[in-house]
């Protein structure tokens, strides 16, 4: 005698998501295990079989081949081209990772958008002992353009106080992360501030240099505008001249202007960057996504 698994359910009972994904159950049918005792199977009456369909069965999906044996893993349909994952029991998975840690978003089907860019992510991140010369970085996993994806900053340190070495913007078009901003970990003639965008403030970055003077940037798309230049610079004489966006002016005017560009208005710092480390990489880049992150990686 065949083991049995459970009945399906009538065509009232369906799901909306299994009647928009196309799934059979226009007949009564149940589960038993073939005769062979290897493969579960579906059976409409005990001489015919689901062959070659997708079927739903109190509210979730399975696939049966060409030989009615219902599937694991990964099943591509024919009629979009796209790759469903099948867990152990043959049920369809949603929102979560495959065994093999590729993603499936909310309809069933394979993310290879977000694969890539958890992979792009993570060999920045394994290698962020480069960008902080040997030292013990941090990072940050942050939407810098309020594009919906988040982006990478790599830090010399972990705390309120640490300075941004890269800064990382994932590229939708060129599907890659572009660097905005990177910088030598070994110079300490200027502190740098970033600044990330907070949904009212754009994200900024500030740099103080030895000498005084400022630049503010302000995140565009993938690369940094620079808002406020404020320099100084020696003439023949060794006199420091003092300039805005290359314009000369006097000292009061100058530091008027300094003043304006430090105290504009932006988001605050970050009160903590997470160490580089594997728990901390993998939690940030195996994240599940919301459904409106899930849209972004739609091909």
């Amino acid at each position: 005698m065949r083991r049995r698994m459970g009945r399906a359910l009538g065509l009232a009972l369906l799901l909306a998501g299994a009647v928009s994904f196309g799934a059979s159950a226009s007949q009564n049918g149940e589960w038993a295990m073939s005769e062979n005792g290897k493969y579960w199977m579906y059976y409409y009456s005990p001489s015919e079989t689901a062959k070659d369909e997708w079927i739903e069965d109190n509210g979730k999906i399975y696939y049966v081949d060409s030989q009615g044996r219902m599937k694991t893993g990964w099943v591509r349909r024919e009629s979009d081209g796209k790759r469903y994952y099948m867990g152990a029991d043959g049920a369809m998975r949603f929102n979560t990772f495959a065994e093999d840690g590729r993603y499936v978003g909310p309809d069933g089907a394979e993310l290879p958008n977000y694969d890539d860019y958890r992979k792009a992510a993570r060999r920045i991140l394994e290698d962020a002992s480069e960008y902080a010369g040997g030292g013990s970085p941090g990072f940050l996993f942050r939407d810098l353009n309020e594009d919906g994806i988040q982006d990478l900053v790599i830090t010399d340190g972990t705390g309120q106080e640490a300075q941004p070495l890269l800064v990382s913007v994932w590229d939708r078009e060129k599907e890659k992360f572009t660097d905005a901003a990177r910088f030598d970990p070994e110079d300490v003639s200027q502190i740098r501030r970033l600044y990330p965008g907070d949904g009212w403030y754009p994200t900024v970055l500030e740099i103080l240099w030895a000498e005084g003077d400022v630049q503010v940037f302000q995140l565009e798309d993938q690369t940094f505008a620079i808002q406020w230049d404020l320099t100084t610079r020696p003439d023949e004489w060794g006199t420091r001249t003092l300039y805005k966006d290359g314009v000369s002016l006097g000292w009061e005017d100058w530091q008027k202007e300094r003043q304006a560009a430090l105290s504009e208005e932006k988001g605050a710092l970050p009160s903590a960057y997470l160490p580089a480390d594997e728990a901390s990489i993998s939690a940030a880049v195996d994240r599940v996504l919301t459904p409106d992150e899930a849209d972004l990686w739609e091909e």
